[in-house]
């Protein structure tokens, strides 16, 4: 299939937005030699935020504007494509995807690590690899995601804004009343960056803070006025968890079963860190006993999140799309970032990521 047949079978499809950059001088009937696939451009931002027609009359940028999960949609979809930037974790990129593009020589993802690209198939094909690190915690971020889904969770925002639009008023006795936070305790497994500026919002409010961490040290713990726990007793002695663990082999699944049930009944759980780090079935059969009075929810195990989905159904859930690091200056800097990498690709200067022990694992 030549380049433009491919195009057009992937506007068809309904993958990508038309081409972004194809470079001045390059003609209608010329075949661009280097072709970049731009995956998860979900806020239709990438064309504005880098020079991409500077990188030279024989280069080619596709933006693809939609989600794609199952394997052989990506296949199709990238086949035709020499590198693949990556927008987090949008679009998995496993084993059997990467040995099925041909033309693949080049990967870039955005922020620190990528837990759904196969690293060791990567080297084993000598495709290189690089990536534009988070440099956007000024801006915001999963930290405060989580302190807007502890908001709405206990003020219970999305049911009173929904009984209003219905023609209600009167919040009782449909509507509990609000969980207050003044006083309560907030556990926190994963006390690190993201989870010690939530904890800061915790403190401010009024709440003491509890913190699961491998890295943290007792004297370290106490200068933040924070307690330092093991993971049993910060899930059993707080009244919200909020999960700030990274995914890794030793962290997921590891808020299973036996965690949940260590929960205070009428607990309020939060998780915008990774869906896989907690046994969503046993979080699904709390909230629909009402044990786990609420729960905030980011991120799943499978996104996408079907419309069948138990949590969209579930009247004690409130739910996002996986927006925790979204917005408008992380996701420029990211795109600027990712250009860059290409152009030093092209240049022959650009430094190979380097995979650490745990991403060699995936």
């Amino acid at each position: 299939m030549d380049d433009t047949a491919g195009r057009r079978e992937l506007l068809i499809g309904g993958l990508a937005t038309t081409a972004i950059a194809a470079a001045p001088g390059l003609s209608n009937a010329a075949q661009p030699r280097f072709r970049i696939a731009l995956t998860g451009d979900y806020e239709d931002m990438a064309a504005r935020a880098a020079p991409w027609a500077s990188l030279g009359p024989d280069v080619e940028v596709v933006a693809f504007n939609k989600p794609m999960t199952d394997p052989r949609e990506i296949v199709r979809a990238l086949r035709d494509f020499d590198a693949v930037l990556l927008i987090r974790e949008r679009v998995p990129m496993p084993r059997e995807v990467i040995e099925a593009l041909p033309r693949l020589k080049l990967i870039v993802f955005s922020g620190g690590t990528n837990a759904m690209l196969a690293h060791r198939t990567t080297v084993d094909r000598n495709i290189m690899v690089a990536n534009a690190p988070d440099e956007n915690e000024v801006e915001g971020g999963p930290h405060e995601l989580t302190l807007a889904l502890l908001l709405a969770c206990v003020w219970h925002i999305p049911q009173a804004d929904r009984l209003i639009r219905s023609g209600g008023w009167s919040m009782q006795p449909a509507i509990p009343i609000k969980i207050p936070l003044a006083g309560r305790t907030l556990g926190i497994p994963g006390y690190g960056d993201v989870g010690g500026k939530v904890g800061k919002y915790a403190q401010a409010l009024g709440m003491k803070v509890l913190g699961f961490s491998r890295t943290l040290t007792e004297e370290q713990a106490r200068g933040l006025g924070v307690t330092k726990v093991d993971l049993d007793t910060c899930m059993r002695d707080a009244d919200v968890v909020s999960v700030h663990l990274p995914l890794t082999n030793e962290t997921r699944g590891m808020i299973g079963r036996r965690e949940l049930g260590l929960m205070k009944p009428g607990a309020v759980f939060i998780n915008t860190a990774r869906g896989p780090i907690v046994d969503e079935a046993a979080l699904i059969e709390g909230l629909r006993s009402r044990r786990i009075a609420m729960a905030g929810m980011d991120v799943y195990d499978r996104e996408p999140l079907p419309q069948s989905h138990p949590f969209v159904q579930l009247p004690n859930v409130v739910l996002t799309p996986h927006i925790g690091y979204v917005s408008a200056g992380a996701m420029n800097t990211w795109y600027r970032q990712m250009f860059e990498r290409v152009a030093n690709y092209r240049r022959g200067t650009l430094q190979r990521y380097q995979p650490t022990a745990r991403d060699m694992a995936v």
